[in-house]
């Protein structure tokens, strides 16, 4: 049954220690279980314990913490002395040297580029005008079936042979397009023509082969007829006496190949090979693209050129030679013979050889651009 609060007569309910309505315990509680409880006097050895830590007032503003312990570059105080005076140190020569060797390179450079472009401009033989017209030119006869003493056909290849009177001294000529011209000699006063041309029947049929007698010589060239593209190659094998006044030979496409004769000869093709085997008396040699090779028996008395610009030259000459000689070279090589007497001088770019052999005398060119030289017995 519930028993009222002594202090304030309020319910209080089974195991109920404090009043809800007053908080007065129930029952008396002993000096532990007491919630609240007055502190015992401190001992007599608290005095340390009870001095003053209130903070006093100081006028100190520095700061508690300690400096800092990284590195802290000092300023060093500003120089106001001027420093001494000096005199400039002399330039080096060196930047001069170099300088010239440049200008010097540069001016090589120059003259390079304007010996290839005047070998551009003359690389391609000069035919006269007129010459590659596929029509009769004055004193003109065509090559056919009616001119020829014999015509054959085999395949491909239609070969026409035509022989001509013609004694020495007199002069001779071919201007070809595509293909190669050989020409060999005999003991007859006769020229004799063997064309082959080579292609389908109508590349053949556009391909025109014109002669020219006269008294004194004898010409051929060949011509194309419009819109044909000259895809036919014509092959000319020439025999003709041993000794000529002169020979005359040009082609574009196609090697020139003379042997055993004498006369003032002229060989000039852009893409192929000159070879003059055992002659005398060269007056030209020239290619764009090709070897020159020559053997001469003897140089003769004239001015003799021999003129490449891709490829080598190889002349030999058996016979006493009396010449003034003027070799050069782009890219290639000089090798001249010590009997000639000549030194061969290198340049900034390429070398070149000139001199006087034997009691001296007529010009003797020898030029390329993009090949070696060689003059030898």
């Amino acid at each position: 049954m519930a028993q009222p609060c002594g202090n304030c007569g309020a319910e209080l309910f089974a195991g109920q220690r404090f009043c809800r309505a007053c908080g007065a315990t129930i029952d008396g509680l002993s000096e532990e279980q007491t919630p609240t409880r007055m502190m015992s006097p401190p001992p007599a050895d608290w005095g340390a314990r009870s001095a003053n830590t209130a903070p006093t007032p100081s006028h100190e503003t520095s700061p508690v913490y300690a400096p800092a312990q990284y590195y802290q570059p000092s300023v060093p105080p500003l120089a106001h002395s001027m420093p001494p005076y000096q005199p400039p140190r002399s330039r080096s020569p060196l930047g001069w040297i170099l300088a010239l060797i440049g200008v010097g390179l540069f001016v090589a450079l120059i003259l390079a580029v304007v010996f290839v472009t005047r070998y551009a401009n003359n690389r391609t033989p000069r035919f006269d005008r007129g010459s590659s017209r596929a029509e009769a030119l004055s004193g003109e006869t065509l090559l056919n079936e009616t001119s020829a003493e014999q015509v054959t056909t085999a395949g491909n290849e239609t070969t026409f042979i035509k022989t001509f009177e013609l004694g020495e001294d007199a002069t001779f000529g071919i201007k070809n397009i595509n293909g190669s011209v050989t020409v060999e000699t005999w003991d007859k006063p006769e020229v004799q023509v063997i064309v082959i041309k080579r292609g389908s029947e109508s590349d053949r049929k556009a391909a025109q082969i014109y002669f020219k007698q006269e008294e004194d010589g004898l010409w051929l060239r060949t011509a194309y007829q419009r819109g044909s593209n000259n895809k036919s190659d014509v092959v000319y094998q020439i025999k003709l006496p041993r000794k000529m006044e002169s020979v005359d030979l040009n082609t574009v496409n196609g090697g020139i190949k003379v042997s055993d004769i004498s006369a003032e000869i002229t060989a000039q093709t852009v893409n192929g090979l000159v070879d003059l085997s055992n002659v005398s008396g060269v007056k030209k040699a020239q290619s764009v693209n090709g070897n020159i090779k020559a053997v001469l028996k003897e140089a003769g008395s004239e001015p003799m050129e021999f003129k490449n610009v891709n490829g080598n030259i190889d002349l030999q000459i058996k016979g006493d030679l009396d010449a003034e000689l003027e070799a050069a070279s782009v890219r290639g090589i000089i090798n001249i013979d010590e009997q000639f007497g000549v030194t061969v001088q290198k340049q900034v770019v390429g070398q070149k050889a000139s001199g006087q052999i034997g009691a001296g005398g007529e010009p003797l060119k020898i030029t390329t651009v993009n090949g070696s030289i060689k003059l030898s017995k």
